[in-house]
């Protein structure tokens, strides 16, 4: 019984110590049946990095963003957007995600019958499946009026990686999850409420990425090989069907569908791609830097489908003014204000948004 007190009363004075003197991120995601994980609601937590610091709420449905309710207010315009840790805003402040700015732009100095509000449904690490099963199971609810889909570069990826569904026909039909992601709930609950735990399970990844490589480099993920193996080929295919169910659930609804895709650093900064390169022993002559936006070609001639393409936009900005972070690799507060602003300026000039 001391001993139990003693430990109790140790635990509680480095847990106080650590939140006064040296705070961690704490987790804000969760087991999820149907997406694998999702955002755990009503958290505040951080993101604390060499080269940022800011912090992040989670609101009462899971989404990093103000309250909305499903229910759609009269003389609204509702645009949903789907993504990746681009789209959460890893990296930015709250009003600085491109959602966000996005509103705001939406709503200044623009004589419309309309408001907006754009959702952010973003979610770091999540692909385009999870992006899917998102939008029909709860994106909907939201009665949205545009679907604005943010596909980076490691989606298919992604997608081979979670393996949560399959397609059957024009059917999407959810596999079951194994048993280690449904036991996974007490160090969730751990790692969401205890900076000690936070600790000490940064701890233990920082000795497994001195043993393993930690990221996924060009040649590793096989995207960018000039010839990619079977199993890259099916990650494209499953990406490709996903995208098409995404384009008919739309359609079905009379909802504009809007596609960006988004680069990566080293699809812009030539510097980004050859410290890629080295840090991964890649010899540039068996990659094809353009074999991204190459395999969404067929989304030019999909009908109703809206393309976003601001590569050459962003290559030029690079030129003059940093997009995104060194070492992070997400989109810098000034490069997502550039990315919002021509993303703006392509909603308008398509006459999607009036």
């Amino acid at each position: 019984m001391l001993l139990a007190v003693a430990f109790a009363l140790v635990f509680s004075a480095l847990e106080i110590a650590l939140r006064v003197f040296y705070p961690q991120e704490l987790n804000f995601t969760q087991p999820d049946s149907y997406l694998g994980f999702s955002q755990i609601p009503d958290v505040h937590s951080q993101y604390l990095r060499k080269e940022f610091t800011h912090g992040v709420y989670i609101n009462s449905k899971g989404l990093r963003d103000d309250e909305r309710s499903y229910e759609k207010p009269d003389g609204v315009r509702r645009i949903l957007m789907l993504g990746d840790s681009f789209t959460f805003g890893i990296g930015l402040k709250q009003n600085e995600t491109i959602p966000g700015m996005l509103e705001h732009m939406l709503n200044s100095n623009r004589e419309s019958p309309y408001s907006y509000e754009v959702i952010n449904a973003g979610v770091g690490g999540y692909g385009t499946e999870q992006e899917l099963i998102f939008l029909m199971r709860e994106g909907l609810k939201y009665n949205p009026d545009i679907v604005l889909l943010s596909f980076y570069s490691n989606d298919p990826s992604d997608n081979l990686r979670h393996d949560l569904s399959v397609l059957q026909g024009n059917e999407l039909v959810l596999k079951p999850l194994n048993s280690s992601v449904k036991l996974r709930k007490l160090r969730v609950y751990l790692s969401s409420h205890f900076h000690l735990y936070a600790l000490f399970a940064k701890s233990l990844r920082g000795v497994k990425a001195g043993l393993e490589p930690g990221e996924l480099g060009l040649a590793n993920d096989g995207l960018y090989l000039k010839e990619p193996g079977s199993q890259i080929r099916l990650a494209w295919d499953e990406t490709k069907g996903m995208l098409r169910k995404m384009i008919d659930v739309a359609a079905s609804r009379n909802i504009s569908f809007v596609v960006s895709i988004l680069p990566g650093d080293h699809e812009v900064d030539g510097g980004a791609l050859s410290r890629l390169l080295r840090k991964h022993s890649t010899d540039s002559g068996i990659i094809n830097i353009t074999m991204v936006p190459g395999e969404l070609g067929f989304l030019d001639s999909a009908k109703g489908v809206f393309v976003f393409k601001p590569l050459p936009l962003l290559v030029a900005e690079n030129k003059n003014h940093k997009l995104y972070y060194d070492v992070d690799r997400h989109l810098n507060p000034y490069g997502a204000r550039f990315y919002a602003e021509k993303l703006f300026g392509f909603l308008n000039a398509s006459g999607i948004v009036w």
